[in-house]
């Protein structure tokens, strides 16, 4: 429910889905760091200030909300955008921990190269759509958990010009996130629809 500095929502997507759903307020993960925000969602504790989590102790004897829920009979998955599924250790950190695949937009879109890619990697809406199309293909073998992490909203927040619907031409680092979430928002209603179907 923020405005950005000319009083626009920044996410109006999903704000008109908090009634629908569970709306988490505040939500600390203790680290701009992907992997570290991983480690706070996944393993349900905070990070090492120093270090990387899923470099420097992937060998601890971790509980999982993924190794939990398999052990429940849940299928579990793990999709990333970003095109390296070895940055920071986190394939070999998630599959150790739980997860049964891990898969990147590369892995379920083998024709892309690297080079393809805007920036870090795949738009939100061509991993959403790849995801469930995926899904489709690959039914899973029981209740599915699946872990989509997305692009957009990665720094250092590079939008193409055709997609900078807040400011054109971004002066500020804030005016280039205002663009990259509100892009990220504007994905939402995909994820939804497919999610539905």
């Amino acid at each position: 429910n923020q405005k950005d500095s000319q009083g626009r929502d920044y996410t109006p997507a999903f704000n008109a889905l908090i009634k629908k759903g569970l709306y988490i307020e505040r939500f600390y993960g203790n680290s701009i760091q992907t992997a570290k925000g991983h480690y706070s969602i996944l393993f349900s504790s905070l990070p090492s200030k120093y270090g990387k989590a899923f470099t420097h102790y992937s060998d601890n004897n971790y509980l999982s909300i993924a190794t939990l829920l398999s052990n429940l009979g849940y299928d579990t998955r793990f999709i990333q955008s970003y095109y390296n599924p070895n940055f920071d250790n986190t394939n070999t950190m998630l599959t150790k921990h739980g997860f049964s695949k891990f898969l990147t937009y590369m892995d379920l879109n083998p024709h892309i190269k690297k080079e393809d890619f805007p920036g870090w990697g795949a738009p939100d809406t061509d991993l959403y759509q790849s995801f469930f199309k995926h899904i489709d293909a690959n039914p899973p073998t029981g209740p599915l958990f699946a872990t989509i992490a997305t692009i957009h909203s990665h720094t250092p927040f590079k939008v193409p010009p055709s997609k900078r619907h807040r400011f054109s031409h971004p002066k500020t680092l804030k005016e280039r996130y205002t663009n990259s979430i509100y892009l990220t928002d504007q994905s939402l209603p995909l994820f939804i629809e497919e999610l539905q179907q």
